[in-house]
């Protein structure tokens, strides 16, 4: 899920030509597809309802919607892959060691972590991460007293007993809902911390799932070359 589409070569392949401009095509289908149910709606409006002998436009009405909002989630689907990109600024400064301690990871990993999911589907609003041997780092100061300091050791405990990503519970703040979700992180059968995700939305297992591989792809291998790094001070 992680690997990137090679641009090598004249690069000229429908795929490529697709993968390159995925999200305005699919933007364009959607447009296409909201007024195409708007001026449906509006006929059938003026025209004055009629089920039994309106079928067939009520039918294109609902594929029209299954459309919008399949072509809307696939587009989601097609983006993430994109974060390896993103992410290579990263571990470009932890190969020149810009980047030499957990602090300084933790921090553009959250920064990255808000800043990337901002989907439809999929947002993160705001992060955390608790590297062993170091205090939690946030990308925003805001959070800090969002989960209560009892919490700790029952987030340690229950990410020390599972690699998976998991809902740990809900906050409402500002007015708003958003659910904490945790990432464990492990490297090999070592266990290096977690990291914390609030989203405004319930994520659906495929979400979950692209987490728990950006963590075991990208994150978990460069925290030990970081966590080394301090070793060698």
């Amino acid at each position: 899920m992680a690997s990137t589409i090679s641009r090598s070569g004249s690069g000229s392949t429908s795929y490529d030509l697709f993968y390159g401009h995925r999200k305005n095509i699919f933007l364009v289908f959607y447009i296409i597809s909201v007024i195409a149910i708007g001026f449906a709606i509006i006929f059938l409006l003026f025209k004055g309802l009629n089920f039994s002998g309106d079928l067939l436009i009520y039918a294109a009405i609902i594929l029209l919607i299954i459309g919008a909002v399949g072509c809307a989630y696939l587009s989601v689907l097609l983006e993430l892959p994109s974060i390896s990109n993103k992410f290579d600024a990263i571990k470009n400064d932890i190969a020149l060691k810009k980047i030499g301690t957990p602090e300084v990871f933790g921090q553009r990993l959250t920064e990255l972590i808000c800043s990337y999911f901002s989907f439809t589907f999929f947002t993160i609003n705001y992060s955390f991460i608790k590297i062993i041997n170091t205090d939690y780092i946030y990308s925003d100061a805001e959070i800090k007293g969002w989960f209560d300091p009892a919490q700790h050791d029952v987030m340690i405990k229950r990410t020390q007993e599972t690699e998976d990503v998991f809902l740990f519970g809900k906050e409402k703040k500002n007015h708003k809902t958003y659910y904490l979700y945790l990432i464990p992180v492990w490297f090999g059968s070592d266990w290096l911390g977690f990291i914390g995700v609030y989203s405004p939305k319930r994520l659906r297992k495929i979400f979950l799932a692209f987490l728990s591989n950006f963590e075991n792809d990208f994150i978990d291998d460069q925290l030990v070359h970081v966590m080394n790094y301090r070793k060698d001070v």
